[in-house]
């Protein structure tokens, strides 16, 4: 992902050159993406590295999200 947000490299290639946060519920719009928009608005797009998994209910990594 760039510093705009933009997927840059994704494992579904329709994704790449498209904004990561809005492309996944254009195509999914009754699931909620809101956990991993927060791992990348506050962890990537600030420059943090680490890992991080989202599930039902929550995040995991990201000790302090």
């Amino acid at each position: 992902m760039d510093s705009q947000g933009t997927f840059l490299h994704h494992p579904e290639r329709s994704f790449i050159g498209q904004k990561a946060f809005t492309v996944r519920k254009e195509r999914m719009p009754a699931i909620s993406f809101d956990a991993i928009n927060e791992i990348q608005r506050q962890k990537m797009l600030t420059g943090q590295e680490g890992w991080g998994n989202t599930f039902q209910g929550g995040t995991r990594g990201w000790p302090e999200l």
